[in-house]
């Protein structure tokens, strides 16, 4: 690859295309060499080919050292008008300044007493330019203290040595500065508080056989697992023995936000819940096999759907019954399962054989109400209305003979059904609720029928406020029936 190369808006006409966004953004934030640097590497690229596109003929040309080209494009490498592609040799590739977000250019002497501290920080190491703006950046988007920044530095440096990223020092303030802290004071509080973290992080780090030194990370989850989540040591240490982690931090907090999902804090929580784990993993298999449907995880199932269901008191076998009778019903995903779980969890239904009586009752209601269709000459399948209206006649407070006899007479009409329907509310009106009684109102009802008129609507008149009143008692009318 050439030492220069261009991107795909340079002119290879001879001429160097510069644009004015260039002038206006860029140019006031570069100093002299920068400028030469960027304005002769910009006339190399476009000579891409050419033996002159060159590091040796920039260094001749422009009377600079390596180490002055080199920072030069750090500099315009954190603008992004360049990208580095290579450094042993130097290659630099162009960028179309129409297609880069302008990066914001801090003035040294605003940071200069920062810059000063930080190098006493990191040393040698801290060489060039581009290396202090993500602390500039951070600084100006957050209003953190360059105190504070300085302090957690000393503290990164500390603990990892002069070798780590400014990114990693960043990643530290963030997170701290999420937690409320900005100041000064509050950076030299939060690092007394996690030197207090040492003898109980020893613990931690000895139970999972951690070879390694404790690092501010380590920490950080310390504080977490028991300031934010309020786990003790001695749970802590439960749950890498009834866990078995070994040696990961990250395993270890993962376990915890587990722990901590499911409300278990205690020893005892924990030892109960991981002991359980297992258990409750063979029963979201079944229920899966029951339902028809395979997930490579089930962590999530059980949080979401076994757990709650063994909390609210439904037994292991239930839930099975219930697998079985969501498949038999097409319902085939958790979702659909955890609806009907609910409702039998509501009707305190929790045990196989309240389920089974439950749907016994059911099972013999519909053979009854296959029966009425059958009176009433309706050849089909029981469906919801039907059930509904069935429990409406019964409460209603009328026997089977009663409905069965009204579907008797209701056979051969237009809308068998809602026929049921009207006999049966004239027998509640009249208060006919024996055989007997129905029989003989419905023999007067064919000659009061076969001597009646049409009721003239006309013979009455109602007021807006008295249709008013009748609507709203519509509600309650069936106990005035």
């Amino acid at each position: 690859m050439s030492f220069c190369s261009p991107h795909t808006n340079i002119d290879d006409n001879g001429i160097v295309l510069l644009r004015s966004r260039f002038l206006t953004d860029y140019m006031p934030v570069c100093n002299e060499t920068q400028l030469k640097v960027y304005l002769y590497g910009l006339y190399l690229a476009s000579i891409q080919f050419s033996l002159d596109n060159s590091i040796d003929n920039m260094k001749a040309v422009l009377e600079l050292s390596d180490d002055q080209i080199y920072e030069a494009y750090d500099f315009l490498s954190s603008l992004g008008l360049v990208t580095i592609v290579g450094t042993s040799p130097l290659e630099v590739k162009y960028n179309s300044i129409g297609s880069i977000a302008f990066k914001k250019h801090f003035k040294a002497e605003k940071y200069a007493d920062f810059n000063t501290q930080l190098e006493g920080v990191f040393g040698s190491t801290l060489t060039l330019p581009s290396q202090y703006l993500p602390y500039y950046e951070f600084m100006e988007e957050t209003k953190f203290s360059p105190d504070a920044l300085i302090m957690i530095a000393k503290y990164c440096v500390g603990t990892k040595g002069e070798k780590i990223r400014p990114n990693y020092v960043i990643a530290v303030a963030k997170n701290w500065l999420n937690e409320g802290v900005r100041t000064l004071k509050d950076v030299e509080e939060r690092i007394s508080e996690m030197e207090l973290t040492s003898d109980g992080l020893r613990a931690i780090t000895r139970a999972l056989g951690k070879k390694s030194d404790n690092t501010i990370d380590d920490k950080n989850l310390y504080l977490k697992w028991t300031k934010t989540w309020g786990f003790g040591l001695d749970s802590i240490l439960t749950a890498i023995k009834k866990g078995k982690i070994k040696t990961s931090m990250t395993k270890l907090d993962n376990l915890l936000d587990e722990c901590f999902r499911s409300n278990c804090f205690s020893q005892v929580e924990i030892d109960t819940y991981l002991s359980n784990k297992q258990k409750l993993r063979d029963i979201s298999i079944q229920v899966n096999k029951k339902l028809g449907v395979y997930y490579e995880s089930v962590d999530f199932e059980i949080e979401k759907y076994i757990s709650p269901w063994l909390a609210k008191g439904l037994a292991e076998e239930a839930i099975y019954l219930i697998a079985e009778y969501c498949f038999t019903s097409s319902i085939r995903t958790l979702e659909g399962m955890d609806f009907a779980a609910q409702k039998f969890i509501k009707q305190g239904l929790l045990t196989p054989t309240a389920i089974h009586q439950f749907l016994s009752r059911k099972a013999d209601i519909d053979k009854k109400i296959l029966h009425l269709l059958e009176l009433c000459g309706i050849t089909r399948a029981v469906i919801k209305s039907d059930r509904e209206q069935y429990a409406l006649w019964k409460d209603w407070g009328f026997e089977d003979e009663i409905i069965e006899y009204a579907c008797s007479q209701s056979q051969g009409k237009s809308y068998p059904m809602g026929n049921v329907h009207n006999l049966l509310s004239n027998y509640k009106q009249a208060g006919a609720f024996e055989l007997a009684a129905v029989k003989k109102l419905s023999s007067s009802t064919k000659a009061s029928n076969d001597k009646s008129k049409d009721f003239n609507m006309g013979d009455r008149k109602y007021s807006e406020e008295e249709i008013a009143g009748f609507m709203t008692s519509l509600d309650d009318i069936g106990d005035k029936l």
